[in-house]
């Protein structure tokens, strides 16, 4: 036996992540920076579980702060922050989630190529 042997109870990789996820009402999304964003906490939204959130500001992204319960990189923080998530409604939290989706100005500010505006002037005005 070795360090790297599957544990004896090894489900295997999940097919599909969003499934998985879609299991339980809160997920902890930690990014590797508080200077960007990565898909983590997109994923978290659309398995609809409630993000308790380690990055940066989500309104600096055009995303309504109450669409997670944001917490600092330190562990007394984020136990915080799950405690928090807890009573959360997370019923009314997935309506108010779907309504912002599905938005008219929401669609029209995360179309692809709105985005992908948006993504090469940050990067130009960074390598001024």
């Amino acid at each position: 036996k070795t360090i790297l042997q599957n544990p004896i109870n090894y489900l295997g990789s999940p097919k599909s992540k969003l499934s998985v996820m879609s299991n339980y009402q809160f997920s902890l999304v930690i990014e590797n920076s508080c200077d960007y964003m990565s898909e983590k906490f997109f994923d978290a939204i659309m398995a609809g579980t409630l993000p308790v959130y380690v990055g940066p500001s989500l309104a600096a992204y055009g995303i309504p702060q109450e669409f997670s319960v944001h917490a600092s990189p330190d562990l007394g923080a984020i136990r915080d922050a799950m405690r928090k998530a807890k009573e959360v409604d997370t019923c009314a939290w997935r309506r108010d989630v779907f309504d912002w989706l599905s938005s008219p100005s929401t669609e029209s500010e995360w179309e692809a190529g709105q985005v992908l505006e948006k993504f090469l002037s940050k990067i130009l005005q960074e390598a001024k």
